[in-house]
């Protein structure tokens, strides 16, 4: 079994304590939600909303040396406002905030999305940035310039702002025809041969990592592909700046994807191996530089699961606790430690993890309290087990899963008001389907 790798602290927040919580008057939900609309900035948050708070700024300064841009999960905005249940912040035009919400910093937003024509070509694409970033793609299709097939494959700026079009345009109009055309215009990039080896090495990746991903990866493409990043990130030999380390690392995380596929654990743990010294190298030269440490957080969750999959169980933890220290204000990381805790049969030590990913909230704390109830139960405190899959599904009514679980328990410890409740849930739940809406609003069941 490979050696478990030495743990690196990178906040004074650890992952085995609970996280803090701000007393404020508003939901935690709410708060967490907040930075999105430009409502405060916390001191501690996850590397995803710290993303969105840079993205802000970044509004007064000039484009980063490379395209790199991390993104936000489609639908992460969206889904704790409807989670939260406030209808007024889903929305996805940025003049649909109600107006008591606004302030300087949105303020300035609507002001720059209202005067587009206004903007340069660099502003256009700051404001993109930043919209993506709100889950406000829709409008970010809307002020952004549909690419040209010249100047895409000649000027860096219109590359960086056809990669961001985009990237908004699959996730704002998902579809085979929307992904067809997003490949075509990185293919384009990635072949250029006028554009910096930076930006068409990105574009390469991306092609890669799509065509590796999915319910039917193309190991042909991947191949091709990889030989494609190959030329490109060999232009890159003699850059020691920090951005030539990220992207180094970006090339060995992507390609592989390529030994992974053909279940070569060896060469795919070598590779890695590669992407991870680039990593944390960029991390420890540049300690206070956000990209960095966004840049480490999905090279660990890989490593995590890469080493799962292989069978070293000790390493996937390893792994999966460093990302919570990594980003502990994060409630994926935490639900995915439990996840891999649990997988080694360790219940005690995936309950805690599983609790920190409920106490950090929205979007995670479903599926999370349901982890926990599951954990109970394992355990065999049924009678906590069964009040967790009850609050799971008071939390979100659709949640299948934790009515079933609250229904078994009830049958095996006695408790026919439970019985009576899920029966009640049940009916709901069938007039719904009835009247042909089988999505839950409300808080309760």
């Amino acid at each position: 079994m490979a050696a478990v790798p030495a743990r690196p602290t990178y906040f004074t927040v650890s992952g085995g304590a609970e996280p803090e919580v701000p007393g404020l008057p508003t939901r935690w939900d709410l708060w967490l939600l907040s930075p999105y609309f430009g409502l405060h900035r916390p001191g501690a948050c996850s590397l995803h909303t710290a993303g969105v708070l840079e993205a802000y700024d970044d509004l007064d300064r000039d484009a980063p040396a490379s395209p790199l841009q991390l993104h936000t999960p489609r639908g992460f905005r969206r889904a704790i406002a409807r989670g939260a249940g406030r209808p007024d912040l889903d929305h996805d035009d940025p003049c649909g905030l109600p107006r008591d919400h606004w302030t300087s910093d949105w303020s300035r937003l609507v002001n720059l999305y209202g005067n587009v024509p206004e903007l340069s070509g660099e502003q256009r694409f700051r404001l993109g940035v930043l919209l993506c970033a709100l889950d406000l793609d829709a409008a970010a299709l809307r002020m952004l310039p549909s690419p040209d097939a010249a100047s895409v494959t000649t000027d860096p700026l219109a590359a960086k702002t056809a990669m961001k079009r985009g990237h908004a345009l699959s996730r704002a109009r998902p579809g085979p025809e929307t992904e067809n055309a997003d490949r075509r215009i990185l293919a384009s990039i990635a072949r250029s041969t006028a554009l910096p080896a930076r930006i068409c090495l990105t574009a390469t990746l991306t092609l890669l990592v799509k065509a590796a991903r999915g319910r039917a990866p193309d190991l042909d493409a991947v191949q091709e592909l990889r030989e494609l990043s190959a030329t490109h990130v060999g232009a890159l030999d003699r850059d020691d700046t920090p951005m030539g380390l990220l992207l180094r690392s970006t090339y060995w995380r992507a390609v592989s994807y390529e030994p992974f596929l053909r279940g070569n654990h060896a060469r795919t743990a070598h590779e890695l191996d590669a992407a991870e010294e680039f990593a944390r190298q960029g991390v420890e030269e540049r300690p206070g530089m956000l990209l960095f440490r966004q840049n480490l957080h999905p090279l660990l969750e890989t490593r995590s699961r890469a080493a799962r999959e292989r069978g070293d169980l000790d390493v996937a933890v390893a792994y999966a606790t460093e990302l919570t220290e990594l980003d502990p204000y994060d409630g994926k990381v935490h639900y995915n430690l439990g996840t891999t805790r649990r997988a080694c049969g360790d219940h005690e030590g995936a309950l805690t993890a599983f609790r920190h990913a409920v106490t950090l909230g929205l979007p995670y704390a479903h599926r999370a309290r349901v982890a926990v109830a599951q954990c109970l139960e394992a355990l065999g405190d049924l009678p906590s087990a069964l009040a967790e899959y009850v609050e799971a599904v008071r939390a979100n009514p659709a949640d299948h899963r934790a009515a079933d679980g609250a229904r078994r328990l009830a049958s095996r410890t006695g408790r026919p008001e439970v019985l009576d409740w899920h029966h009640g849930w049940l009916m709901a739940w069938r007039r719904r389907l009835a009247q042909g809406n089988p999505h839950v609003s409300g808080r309760s069941a």
